[in-house]
C-alpha cells in the first residue's frame, strides 16, 4: 500500500431502519458496522494510519408504528429520509446508546437516528487510541447547528485532548 496516502471512510447509511445508521459497532439486529468497515481495510492490508473516519452530521428520520416503543429497532410505518443535525427537535436531549456508539431521539411517533456530540466524542476516542492518526472528516458542515457548532466543536475538542 506505498502508493496510497489516505482512505476516507463513509461510516454511515448502513440501513433504513430504526437503527443507528452511523452505529460503531454492531448491535444484535444488524452487523454492518463502522468497527466492522475499519477491519475489512485493515484486514486487507491498509495501515490504520491511512483512514480517515468520517462521521454524519445528519440523521434518519421513521415514523413509529408504536410511540411507545421507541428504543433501537423499533417497528415503523414509514423512513422520512435524511434530516441535518440542526433540523432534530432536541437533539442535544437524545439518548445515548453506549453499544452502538450512537444516539436517537424519538419525539411522540417521530424517531431520529443521529450522531451527537457524545457519540462523535467516543469515535473519535477510539480512532486515536487505534491508530487511525490521519484524521476525521464530518459531512456535511452545513447540517450541525449554526449558533455553537455543537458537533464541529464536539469533534475538534476530541481529537485536541
Amino acid at each position: 500500500m506505498g502508493t496510497l496516502d489516505f482512505v476516507n471512510l463513509i461510516l454511515y447509511d448502513y440501513y433504513p431502519t430504526t437503527g443507528a445508521h452511523a452505529q460503531f459497532n454492531a448491535n444484535n439486529d444488524h452487523t454492518r458496522s463502522s468497527k466492522s468497515g475499519i477491519a475489512s481495510w485493515t484486514n486487507a492490508g491498509v495501515t490504520a494510519n491511512k483512514l480517515i473516519l468520517g462521521i454524519p452530521l445528519f440523521g434518519k428520520k421513521w415514523t413509529l408504528l408504536d410511540e411507545n416503543k421507541n428504543g433501537i429497532g423499533a417497528p415503523v410505518v414509514s423512513y422520512d429520509g435524511v434530516v441535518p443535525y440542526n433540523n432534530i427537535p432536541g437533539a442535544d436531549s437524545g439518548t445515548y446508546d453506549s453499544s452502538t456508539i450512537s444516539q436517537y431521539l424519538a419525539d411522540g411517533t417521530s424517531w431520529f437516528g443521529y450522531d451527537g456530540a457524545r457519540s462523535i466524542k467516543e469515535k473519535i476516542k477510539y480512532s486515536k487510541s487505534n491508530n487511525l492518526i490521519c484524521g476525521y472528516f464530518l459531512y456535511a458542515l452545513g447540517d450541525d447547528d449554526s449558533q455553537g457548532h455543537t458537533l464541529s466543536q464536539a469533534a475538534f475538542k476530541a481529537w485536541d485532548n
